[in-house]
């Protein structure tokens, strides 16, 4: 146990000042790790086949795992990693979100010593850490109509109903008053107008962090909680950290805009700093995995835009642990680099989730959104889309030092081109452009940039294959390397595994599904000439698409301020 507990919450506890507030999270480019599956701890085995579990096994990932991969998720350039709730879960809550005793970290994941640890390297190396936290229902409850398993909410007085009598908060036509006291998938839902329940949940997240100074707090199922609640949170153990907060249910967006900025009687004004952008996710799906166009994914931006208090503070994501992987849903890689490009350089917190760097695909179950990295792709520095999305995070941190003292949120020129063919937009001192599926061709687009700048296409990017480091798979070739050592495995473009694919046999180093991949990817340098581009006298700039590749083009000479006044979009 990290904290002692007591039944009276005598007053609220203000939030860390070391925490990160919005505005210093916008600052940030995040990487989801789900902890279970993430990275094995040096010495430590797969145990996903171990196990009765349904939906899904512990596989062994564990914190210290994270800490020993910080160098692979710095490599990228990330500065802030979002991690899985810590709590003590029930039998088969690897995701997490299956609370059991509150107050424990989940023995699984390497229990109290490894998440102080990891904290403390996560931040010695410049890297905020996001805390996933329930606040909504326990885990599934082992009996009809009492939970002697949970603590400290083992009474029936703690819960909205029992197993055995429960009405569903997934069902049609529901009000909202219903959502929040029915139940999400048989876990149990937790009463927040009980004050004990109450008291409890804000004392846990009060020790939360004063114990471990999390930089910033993701909120699971947050229309199925009262919003008093979430008031008390942030002006209690939250006040002055970034809090975003999971709104996946079919509610208008004014209605999930009011979870960041609320109208309602009684809690009128600020609530939570964001949420999860899922209409902009929609409509990144719909544009390019999907084949829909430009000018709805521009509409889409807009309406955003002028719905939520500050759109600039929700964040943005292509793909998570709870919806099937870009690559799944359409190979063509392309289509996930745009996604991606409009994710980092559009305002919000942008969020990449583990293991897409690798090519990784996964299936339709929960339990293959969430395969383990080193069963797939593991760590390979030298793979294509680690490489892009390094360059890609480094695009953005030069476009971020641009903004320091202008508006950070401010877009300009925000258009598509006639054609369809093209959605531009500038940032700071970045020229997006994000383009139709397989279009080649030369577009004009407008910037606020005087005549004679220069920009430089940062990406550089290159057609990328889908070949998978599959380690799951039984018709592994071997690469044919001399040796087995993971460097030099990875430097000729293969896949490494450290788990013997036969007993007795040494670590394989063997080809990525699809065939050898070809030469390794040089490291990158700076931009060609050709991938340079000046504006023109009229301020646009003429771009070359080659194959529906995203560009961003980056400031290399000085602005005339007179000139880049940028209008929000």
């Amino acid at each position: 146990m990290w904290l002692q507990r007591g039944i009276c919450f005598a007053g609220l506890v203000l939030g860390l000042s070391n925490a990160l507030n919005a505005d210093e999270w916008k600052q940030r480019s995040i990487y989801q790790v789900l902890t279970d599956r993430f990275a094995l701890a040096s010495g430590d085995q797969d145990t996903c086949n171990q196990g009765g579990c349904p939906y899904g096994n512990y596989c062994g990932g564990t914190l210290k795992g994270i800490q020993q991969q910080l160098p692979y998720i710095t490599g990228m350039g990330f500065d802030a990693i979002w991690i899985s709730p810590v709590v003590d879960n029930t039998d088969c809550g690897y995701h997490g979100y299956w609370a059991q005793k509150q107050f424990e970290i989940e023995s699984h994941f390497g229990g109290a010593q490894q998440l102080s640890e990891l904290m403390m390297a996560a931040k010695a190396a410049g890297v905020a850490v996001m805390l996933d936290i329930v606040v909504n229902h326990m885990g599934p409850p082992q009996q009809q109509n009492s939970y002697p398993e949970f603590s400290p909410f083992n009474s029936t007085d703690h819960y909205h109903g029992t197993l055995a009598s429960h009405c569903s908060a997934t069902d049609s036509g529901i009000s909202q008053q219903q959502r929040e006291v029915c139940w999400l998938a048989n876990l149990g839902d937790l009463k927040q107008e009980n004050l004990f329940v109450t008291n409890q949940l804000l004392q846990w997240a009060t020790g939360l962090q004063q114990t471990y100074e999390f930089d910033g707090i993701r909120i699971d199922t947050v229309p199925y909680v009262p919003k008093t609640f979430f008031k008390a949170l942030k002006e209690g153990p939250l006040q002055g950290t970034y809090a975003v907060g999971e709104c996946l249910v079919p509610i208008s967006m004014q209605a999930v805009a009011g979870y960041q900025w609320s109208s309602d009687e009684g809690v009128n004004g600020p609530l939570l700093d964001g949420v999860l952008n899922y209409p902009l996710f929609q409509a990144l799906r719909n544009c390019f995995q999907q084949g829909g166009s430009l000018q709805d994914l521009l509409n889409a931006w807009m309406v955003i835009n002028s719905t939520f208090h500050d759109a600039g503070a929700l964040g943005n994501f292509a793909e998570n642990h709870d919806q099937p992987r870009w690559l799944l849903g359409n190979p063509d890689v392309s289509t996930y680099q745009n996604a991606l490009v409009a994710t980092f350089f559009l305002p919000g917190v942008p969020i990449a989730y583990y293991g897409t760097e690798q090519g990784m695909a996964g299936g339709q179950s929960d339990n293959d959104k969430r395969q383990p990295l080193w069963q797939h792709g593991g760590y390979n520095q030298q793979a294509p889309l680690y490489q892009w999305t390094r360059r890609l995070v480094s695009a953005r941190k030069a476009m971020l030092k641009y903004l320091t003292g202008n508006p950070i949120d401010d877009v300009a020129n925000l258009q598509v081109t006639p054609d369809g063919n093209v959605l531009s937009f500038v940032r700071g001192s970045a020229l997006a452009v994000v383009t139709r599926r397989g279009f080649s061709g030369s577009a004009s687009v407008p910037t606020p940039f005087r005549p004679g700048t220069q920009l430089c296409d940062e990406l550089q990017s290159v057609s990328v294959s889908t070949h998978v480091c599959d380690n799951s798979t039984s018709n592994r070739q071997d690469c044919g390397h001399s040796g087995t050592e993971k460097p030099d495995c990875e430097a000729a473009g293969c896949c490494w595994s450290p788990i013997d694919p036969n007993p007795g046999s040494v670590p394989w180093c063997f080809y990525p599904t699809g065939g050898p991949p070809g030469p390794p990817p040089s490291p990158p340098g700076p931009p060609p000439a050709a991938n340079c581009i000046v504006v023109g006298q009229d301020g646009s700039v003429q771009i070359q698409v080659n194959s529906g590749l995203p560009k961003v083009y980056i400031l290399k000479t000085s602005l005339d301020s007179h000139s880049t006044e940028q209008q929000r979009a």
